[in-house]
């Protein structure tokens, strides 16, 4: 085989596994997201379970603090807060493997929602 057709059939081979790669990256960007489900807790109690697959914003009041949970096409997060350092404003839950949203003046937090199992046994149970 000449070094032509080798560089040729070499050349080929890295362009296809380009055009695969690129294709996939396509798909995982451009691919319908699945709704995921959020629980919001405050002073260690559950409030409210919400899914990220509907528009709307809603209020949690506690005394005198109070939040605002925004829920929109860029995810779940606080649009308004009581709170004096406002930090939980800067932080957007998008799914299960985003950080959770912590607002700890106002005893706020909003991960993702326990999942409903019939196993009685988990991955860490021997």
């Amino acid at each position: 085989m000449s070094e032509k057709k080798r560089a040729i059939i070499i050349a080929s081979i890295l362009s296809l596994i380009f055009i695969l790669s690129a294709v996939w990256t396509a798909h995982q960007f451009l691919a319908k997201k699945e709704s995921a489900s959020a629980a919001i807790y405050q002073n260690g109690t559950l409030i409210k379970i919400i899914s990220n697959d509907h528009e709307e914003t809603f209020r949690i009041e506690d005394g005198e603090n109070w939040n605002e949970i925004t829920v929109d096409k860029d995810g779940i997060h606080v649009s308004g807060a009581s709170c004096p350092d406002k930090i939980c404003m800067h932080t957007v839950w998008k799914g299960k493997g985003s950080l959770p949203i912590v607002c700890l003046p106002n005893h706020l937090v909003i991960t993702a929602a326990p999942e409903e199992t019939d196993d009685e046994f988990d991955v860490l149970t021997y």
